[in-house]
């Protein structure tokens, strides 16, 4: 199929769906589209990179998202780092959890940023500042310190390599507090890894993971050793409730210790 036509069956929208707007930028396309009551992001036309209720932006539809917004129960976030923008569902889910939080969101496509503000409705707030950057290097120049870290950097494919290389790693521990969490989606567990797993221990103390219903794992690192038993962390989760539209009950059975 010539690359014009595949390109326009690519564009086309699933059954059932809407296209609201595609653009396209050096990586490849971004596609938007409604769905009944969600709005979707897309960098193909296949995987959803954002899933959003368009009744209640600030609710996580994917089980990944409430993963890592459990971290909140591990330690209260204070100031955050969000790599991966998407369209914005963890950075929705923090502003609503607590509206004065500060947040630095580094996306490598401007383009993503741009889309999620016209369409998926990112708070636009002093505390919080958006960067179009690639996440690597901005981690490498980076002298702030951090609550909280999270990771969730992919590409349509798959999730960007970044995400497994000790170097990056080693500089998100350097930019925690002491008691500061670095949460990271994977999409393969990699909790069966002795190289990741020997990483990850050269950095943390404390290594957490969470299988969610779509087989992602969540992982939570500290450098702190001062953290609870497994059974009282999951009994924190479940008292935690960002909204009352929905709790962390039963991703809080799945939280498990890697080390």
């Amino acid at each position: 199929m010539p690359f014009e036509k595949l390109f326009s069956a690519l564009s086309l929208p699933h059954k059932d769906e809407i296209k609201v707007a595609s653009e396209r930028d050096r990586y490849g396309t971004i596609f938007v589209v409604d769905k009944r009551n969600y709005r979707i992001m897309r960098f193909d036309s296949i995987f959803e990179q954002t899933k959003m209720n368009r009744n209640h932006p600030e609710v996580p539809v994917h089980n990944y998202i409430k993963g890592m917004l459990m971290s909140v129960a591990l330690e209260k976030p204070r100031s955050v780092l969000v790599l991966g923008l998407g369209g914005g569902s963890l950075v929705r889910g923090l502003h609503a959890y607590d509206n004065e939080i500060s947040i630095d969101v580094v996306e490598l496509r401007k383009k993503v940023i741009n889309i999620a503000r016209k369409y998926f409705f990112i708070p636009e707030v002093n505390n919080i500042s958006y960067f179009a950057q690639d996440a690597g290097a901005f981690m490498r120049k980076n002298k702030t310190q951090y609550s909280h870290i999270f990771s969730d950097l992919y590409s349509a494919e798959d999730m960007v390599s970044l995400q497994k290389m000790g170097d990056f790693i080693k500089n998100c521990a350097a930019s925690l507090t002491p008691d500061g969490w670095l949460i990271m989606n994977y999409h393969i567990s990699p909790i069966h890894s002795p190289s990741l797993l020997e990483v990850f221990s050269s950095y943390f103390k404390t290594l957490l993971y969470c299988t969610t219903p779509s087989g992602n794992v969540v992982i939570y690192a500290t450098q702190s050793a001062k953290v609870a038993e497994t059974e009282k962390l999951r009994k924190k989760c479940r008292s935690v409730s960002p909204s009352s539209l929905y709790d962390f009950k039963l991703l809080s059975t799945k939280l498990s210790r890697w080390v």
